[in-house]
């Protein structure tokens, strides 16, 4: 009677190691892919913010394009005055 009872603590005693094992895998793997995911966020957060900038920079090259043919254009309307005009426009 008394090693029944011995084995049967025993056994009970396993199974409760095995299922704080296994709880503390499941919980490290959590975290894990927890810490991954935390990662991933701060990746993502970061491409956007490239993502932004780029397209602000974007937008500014553009800005300065056109800025550059209006007046690529009017400097050659000017240029086509003085060749027509024989004379230089007054500015």
């Amino acid at each position: 009677m008394v090693l029944d009872l011995q084995e049967a603590i025993r056994v009970e005693r396993q199974k409760a190691l095995e299922w704080m094992e296994r709880h503390n895998r499941e919980r490290d793997s959590r975290q894990l892919a927890q810490a991954e995911l935390e990662e991933c966020g701060r990746r993502l957060a970061q491409a956007n913010a490239l993502a932004e900038r780029e397209r602000e920079e974007t937008v500014q090259l553009q800005g300065m394009y056109e800025a550059e043919r209006a007046q690529s254009t009017m400097l050659e309307e000017a240029l086509r005055c003085v060749r027509g005009a024989g004379e230089r426009p007054q500015l």
